[in-house]
Parts: C-alpha cells; sequence; structure tokens
C-alpha cells in the first residue's frame, strides 16, 4: 500500500466482511483508516484554495470516512489497491463539496460588503465596488473539480492520482497493470478535455 497504512491482509479480511454485511469489520476498517484519510486531506488541502480557512482536516476526514463506508456497502470484491483509489477519490470528492460551499460563503460575504460600502461611501458619491478575485478564482477552481469527476475513469483516475495525490506514473500503470505510455496518453487526454472545456477560465493554464 502506498498511503494507507493498514496491513493488506487484515484489510482483505474487513472488506469480505463489509461484503457479508458485518457492521463490527465495518467499524474497525474505519478505526484503522481514519488517520490515514486525515493524512490525504491534509495533503490535498493545497490543492484546494481558501478550503483551509473553511473546514478542518478531522471534519473533511470524518465526512470522506461516512462518503467510503457507504460506497464500500455498494461495491463488494474491492482488492486493496482499489480500496486505495476509493479512499483518495471520497476524501476529493468531499474537499470539492467544501470548495464550493466555501465559494457560496465568499460570494456572500463579497456583496454585504460591497453593500455597506456603498452605503458608508453615499456621501462622498458611489465609487464602483470591486468584486474580489478569490471567489470567481474559486469557482473556476470548483468547476475544474467537477469536470474531472465527470471524466471517463480511466482519464480521471491518471489526472487525479497525478495532480491530487502526486503518484507517480510508474505507480499508477502498475495500480491499472498497463505500461508507462498509456498513462500519460490518459492523463494527457484529461487535460486536453480540461483545456478545451474550461480554456483560458482552466486554473491549469
Amino acid at each position: 500500500m502506498r498511503i494507507l497504512s493498514i496491513d493488506e491482509k487484515e484489510l482483505n479480511h474487513w472488506l469480505e466482511g463489509i461484503s457479508n454485511g458485518c457492521r463490527d469489520r465495518e467499524q474497525d476498517l474505519m478505526s484503522a483508516v481514519m488517520p490515514s484519510l486525515g493524512l490525504m486531506a491534509g495533503r490535498m488541502l493545497r490543492r484546494f484554495p481558501k478550503v483551509r480557512e473553511w473546514a478542518e482536516v478531522d471534519d473533511i476526514a470524518q465526512d470522506a470516512a461516512i462518503r467510503l463506508l457507504r460506497a464500500l456497502r455498494s461495491m463488494p470484491k474491492l482488492t486493496p489497491d482499489h480500496f486505495e483509489v476509493l479512499a483518495l477519490t471520497q476524501v476529493r470528492r468531499q474537499l470539492h463539496d467544501q470548495a464550493r460551499q466555501a465559494g457560496r460563503k465568499m460570494k456572500s460575504d463579497s456583496k454585504d460588503m460591497n453593500r455597506f460600502s456603498l452605503e458608508d461611501s453615499a456621501d462622498e458619491g458611489p465609487e464602483p465596488a470591486e468584486t474580489p478575485a478569490e471567489p470567481t478564482f474559486l469557482d473556476r477552481w470548483s468547476d475544474m473539480h467537477e469536470l474531472v469527476e465527470k471524466m471517463p475513469v480511466r482519464e480521471r483516475e491518471a489526472f487525479s492520482l497525478t495532480f491530487y495525490h502526486n503518484w507517480t506514473t510508474p505507480q499508477i500503470a502498475e495500480l491499472f497493470q498497463v505500461d508507462d505510455r498509456t498513462i500519460r496518453r490518459w492523463y494527457e487526454a484529461a487535460c486536453d478535455h480540461l483545456r478545451q472545456t474550461m480554456g483560458s477560465e482552466n486554473p491549469l493554464v
């Protein structure tokens, strides 16, 4: 395992139990995986501007754990490697939701600030209120994350494991049992899709 600090044999034992509806093994797995989910969340926060100002790592990990458990109940017979990708995906989706919430809050705060500014300066004549750059920038990031989630699974995971989780091309190739060139092709296809869809609005440009 590359990120999850869980014994692979023990993980298989828990996954088999969960696929058979064993609630005790669900609790055991969640207790064991929480530290790793927190580590994932902490690393990924660097890719989500402003989210760290509105959310704590522990809260993100807790919500991601709930998402993960729900997914496990509907996806029996996962391998340990697939479980790791699933865990990473749930953390990423939770951060994406937090980014959207932060964006809405920042927009609301920005409107209030602009309104107060106009009211306070009425005697001197109103000046055009500036819209802070952060909400717009956050919108672009949120749009990008949403587009990534809608990509075909190969392009999505090649991009996500590289961009969000800093996996190397050989590591991803090993996971999917393909050669390095195939992973690079999937990754480039994902980047091309983002450029074509978002154009100059793509935060990666």
